[in-house]
């Protein structure tokens, strides 16, 4: 078991990194209002939090000209925010630098540049500084790395940067679906002696409140005992953490980091799956922390034992506290969910507009979904509502959902339509057994029936890749991406193909397309 277990599935940069003690010379920034607007963009565009998670800490921006020098400590931060943000960064450096698409872009390997920013948690300075010393780049345009001096504004940040806690436990709203998650979550942040319910772990689908609660929690525990250290990261942000520590030798700072808290909450659990070297470090973490009273509260899309390739030992802590599901909302609590984002945005929605949407976005779904339909009714009333009233009724709810008069949807899904219903709907239909279609066997008409899971998936939810991986049990959403690709390029190539060899004789005559459309309108019925 080594280290390289957990490269992401990122192939090695060619980046060469080096360090360097020479001195550095601090010289007047001339550009600060332009990598100022460039942040702004960037954090704009990829939203606040996500520029806290990936670039606050790790990355120096630096205008050269007409391109965007990008700094990192590690070429395996360089290659993850090339794959999550590159196109992005490209994008902005073409509009608000008149760079080109080749060359507006350039990332730059740099350890010691973070050496220097010291470590103090959470520290920032107000002005950035810019200093000039040799460093070692690579021009992805002509694949050259060449040594030389560059001026690169350094931005002093916590080098593992926290999740912005942005919810409250007091904005959550309880139903009958997250009631027991509420109250566990209140006792781990307000209990004197919390130890019963240590660690937390909550589980469900996407978008149900996880992250709220785990927020509220380091919220309300940082308000009641202040002083107290709390530390409050994702898997994925952990992982990358831990990589670029052994990159630059900083294991045992890395550690104090996480092995001196008093409340460690870590969202998307699942994004340790297959990654041998972080468990074992995170395993350990557990062990030291727990010794010391800490709580812990974990997230994760998947019930602990459902995470693919988790080590047993960290399934054991994970279960050794309390485990709790939080189901999809009911309608009741759907029809609380609506009244109190309308309050929010400032919105008057009569009560049988509001139980209409409770009706219509259905016992699947998700909260971040119904927050999507407000939003849609909302747009629906401003841009084409002409009765000029400010209460929104039941004509821009109808219209927002593409309801007729009569309440009648026209054919189509009403809804995305849950995953879970898609599998079960194909696998029924082509009589591929539920525990084969999420093992590893290779059978033509098992992976006919995930290629079509994806294809279809893709169309009636809202799912991502990583998302569809995970609910069809695949070890790496780049078979998930593949298959879909695959599929895709048969449809349009040979649509007409005859299922009979592969799927077997009751097929014979029907052809690929048509099984792809019967498939689509079944799922839309059962979802």
């Amino acid at each position: 078991m080594t280290p390289a277990n957990d490269s992401n599935g990122f192939d090695a940069p060619t980046f060469t990194t080096f360090d360097t003690n020479e001195r550095i010379e601090t010289r007047p920034t001339i550009e600060d209002a332009t990598v100022s607007r460039l942040v702004g963009r960037l954090t704009q565009e990829v939203g606040p939090e996500r520029y806290d998670r990936f670039f606050a800490g790790q990355t120096q921006l630096h205008v050269d000209g007409a391109r965007l020098d990008v700094t990192v400590p590690s070429g395996e931060v360089a290659e993850l925010l090339d794959r999550r943000f590159g196109t992005t960064l490209r994008r902005i450096a073409r509009q608000e630098l008149a760079a080109t698409e080749e060359t507006g872009v350039r990332y730059k390997v740099d350890r010691s540049a973070f050496s220097r920013l010291g470590d103090t948690p959470g520290h920032k300075r107000a002005t950035p500084l810019t200093t000039a010393q040799p460093s070692r780049t690579l021009d992805r345009a002509n694949g050259v790395s060449t040594p030389q001096v560059v001026n690169t504004p350094v931005t002093p940040a916590p080098k593992a940067p926290s999740v912005a806690r942005r919810y409250r436990l007091d904005e959550f709203i309880v139903g009958v679906s997250n009631r027991l998650a509420y109250n566990a979550a209140l006792q781990i942040a307000q209990a004197a002696d919390a130890s019963q319910f240590s660690p937390l772990f909550l589980h469900g689908s996407c978008g149900l409140g996880k992250t709220h609660l785990l927020q509220g929690i380091a919220s309300r525990f940082g308000q009641l005992y202040p002083g107290r250290i709390i530390r409050c990261t994702t898997g994925e942000a952990f992982t990358n953490e831990f990589i670029v520590a052994l990159k630059t030798g900083k294991i045992e700072q890395f550690r104090r980091t996480y092995r001196k808290v008093d409340l460690l909450c870590i969202d998307d659990v699942h994004f340790l799956s297959n990654k041998e070297a972080t468990q074992a470090e995170l395993l350990h973490t557990f062990d030291a922390i727990g010794l010391s009273g800490a709580r812990i509260v974990l997230a994760s899309d998947e019930h602990p034992r459902e995470i693919l390739k988790l080590s047993r030992p960290l399934v054991s802590r994970f279960l050794a506290g309390m485990v709790v599901r939080i189901d999809p909302p009911d309608v009741k609590l759907r029809e609380s969910v609506i009244r109190s984002f309308s309050m929010r945005r400032g919105l008057s929605i009569e009560a049988g507009a509001i139980s209409l949407i409770a009706e219509r976005t259905g016992n699947g779904s998700s909260i971040r979904e119904i927050e999507g339909v407000i939003t849609q009714v909302e747009a629906a009333h401003r841009l084409l509502d002409q009765s000029n009233t400010s209460t929104i009724g039941m004509l821009s709810v109808r219209t927002a959902l593409g309801l007729g008069d009569t309440g009648e949807r026209p054919a189509g899904p009403r809804r995305p339509v849950p995953i879970d219903s898609i599998m079960t709907t194909i696998c029924r239909e082509l009589r591929v057994d539920p525990a084969e279609f999420a093992g590893s066997g290779r059978h033509k008409r098992v992976v006919l029936a995930r290629a079509l899971t994806v294809q279809i998936a893709r169309e009636l939810t809202t799912m991502s890749y990583p998302e569809i991986a995970r609910a069809m049990r695949r070890p790496n959403h780049s078979t998930v991406i593949t298959a879909h690709q695959r599929l895709t390029s048969q449809l349009k190539a040979h649509p007409d193909l005859d299922l009979g060899e592969s799927c077997g004789g009751e097929w014979a005559g029907t052809t690929l397309a048509g099984m792809y459309e019967r498939l689509k309108a079944e799922s839309i019925r059962a979802g």
